[in-house]
């Protein structure tokens, strides 16, 4: 089929058609994933991160050498949430960068710029197994929380968070 595919270039030149569909597959598959960060990752990295911040912060000052294991894993759980977030971020803004420079220097879309898109596109999905396993891998030692009740401190606004 490819042989038999002719398009018309801009002056009216017959072009082939296994010249102009790989250029059409790089577009198309760029689209595509731009798509996906706009109604994906976009809505995902601004979802509010401050709970989990905030459990970091009051489990960081709570936590001595007399803790619990598995609350040393929810600390370590919830830092790996808000680090692998905070990345997510960074690889939106890295998506955007390169397609400004597309737009507004370049002018065209190289093979380069979607290979980077598409590593930073499944550096993202990468991020959100980590989080759903993180978030998942922890639920049992929230649920052991008793220990917090029985502090001397006032950590009402930890539990009702954790």
């Amino acid at each position: 089929m490819l042989d038999i595919l002719e398009i018309l270039g801009e002056n009216g030149e017959i072009i082939p058609g296994k010249e102009v569909l790989q250029p059409a597959f790089i577009f198309n598959q760029n689209n595509s994933l731009i798509q996906d960060v706009i109604d994906i990752m976009v809505p995902e990295t601004r979802k509010s991160i401050d709970p989990y911040e905030e459990v970091v912060t009051q489990l960081s000052k709570l936590i001595d050498n007399d803790s619990p294991e598995y609350v040393q894993r929810t600390l370590k759980s919830y830092e790996t949430f808000v680090k692998t977030r905070k990345g997510q971020g960074e690889l939106v803004y890295k998506i955007r960068d390169i397609q400004d420079n597309i737009l507004d220097n370049i002018g065209y879309l190289t093979v380069v710029d979607l290979e980077k898109v598409i590593e930073h596109c499944e550096a993202f999905t990468k991020g959100q197994f980590i989080i759903a396993r993180t978030l998942l891998g922890h639920v049992e030692e929230v649920k052991m929380n008793g220990w917090l009740e029985k502090s001397t401190s006032n950590n009402k606004r930890l539990i009702r968070i954790l």
